[in-house]
């Protein structure tokens, strides 16, 4: 398996961050900028997600808005689930 962001990896604890999925073989580097709006792979861009949640966020039915770091550093991302903003902790 080619992991392309260790950090995204390890920080997300090797668990989807949606639904806390932790089979490797299942789980992708998911970017929230897309490449062809110069997203990159780098970790403030990235989440790590299971191969199921990464069909919703691409099919549209959860959409990632973006990835908050608190004053702890505690890391959330901001997502919009069947019309329902929320912040889930990445960390």
């Amino acid at each position: 398996m080619r992991i392309k962001n260790k950090k995204t990896y390890k920080l997300s604890r090797e668990k989807c961050v949606l639904c806390g999925e932790s089979n490797l073989a299942t789980l992708d580097i998911h970017r929230i900028h897309e490449g062809a709006n110069k997203g990159t792979y780098d970790h403030e861009n990235c989440v790590l997600l299971c191969s199921n949640c990464h069909r919703k966020v691409h099919a549209g039915q959860i959409k990632i808005i973006r990835r908050h770091k608190t004053l702890s550093w505690r890391e959330y991302i901001e997502i919009i689930e069947n019309g329902e903003r929320k912040m889930i902790e990445c960390t």
